[in-house]
């Protein structure tokens, strides 16, 4: 029956590959892609201070941390300085430039005050 050998075979690959599909789709739901995408394509450039980082213990491909950030937004065209937070994976190689204190580069929506971090994700 090699027909059959190679038919489950081919079942193995097809729910390997829907596994790794199904949890690159979470991945990016948890980390907020999706809405960080648009903000970074629509939003104003606008320059936060971190006022806390925190760890959330989640991580993302094994290289990012995923880290809640409270800012303080604090030039935007259209906005009054606000404070936001916003969980975002970043790469341990660049946790120190998320240190409280540290002045960072973002995008706003102005109408409703999301926040997405303007970086590179390496």
């Amino acid at each position: 029956m090699p027909g059959g050998v190679f038919g489950w075979l081919v079942l193995a690959l097809l729910c390997t590959v829907a596994v790794l599909v199904l949890q690159r789709v979470i991945v990016h739901v948890a980390s907020g892609e999706s809405k960080a995408g648009r903000i970074l394509a629509t939003g104003q450039p606008a320059i936060a201070v971190v006022l806390d980082a925190h760890d959330t213990g989640r991580r993302v491909d094994a290289i990012f941390v995923l880290t809640r950030l409270r800012l303080r937004v604090q030039s935007s065209e259209r906005l009054a300085p606000f404070d936001a937070e916003v969980t975002v994976p970043i790469s341990r190689v660049k946790l120190a430039e998320f240190a409280a204190g540290r002045a960072i580069r973002v995008r706003v929506d102005p109408d409703t005050r999301e926040v997405a971090i303007d970086q590179e994700r390496q």
